[in-house]
């Protein structure tokens, strides 16, 4: 399973919010990241897909960045990245350990 720091360094990386560029605190992506692997550890294997994976973070960036349904609407693209990269994780972790 990711680790809270792989699913922090996946937001950084992507920055959506531009907190890394504007060098602004990063501690919403740390407690972002935080939400979004307590949410992953509830999915069983077989919920691992693009759109629930969508929904989780959307639901946390929702409520992280207090952000209305408009706003977030205009993000959801910029998850996409976020997204492939949390099921590659997830699909490389269970090539390690098929168990």
């Amino acid at each position: 399973m990711m680790t809270r720091l792989d699913l922090n360094l996946i937001l950084r990386e992507t920055d959506v919010e531009n907190l890394v560029a504007s060098r602004m605190s990063l501690e919403p992506y740390t407690q972002a990241a935080l939400q979004i692997g307590e949410a992953l550890s509830r999915l069983n294997p077989e919920e691992f897909t693009k759109k629930n994976i969508t929904d989780i973070v959307s639901q946390v960036w929702k409520q992280a960045f207090s952000l209305d349904s408009e706003s977030l609407k205009h993000r959801i693209p910029a998850f996409s990245p976020i997204v492939a990269r949390i099921i590659q994780e997830v699909d490389r972790a269970q090539e390690l350990d098929p168990s």
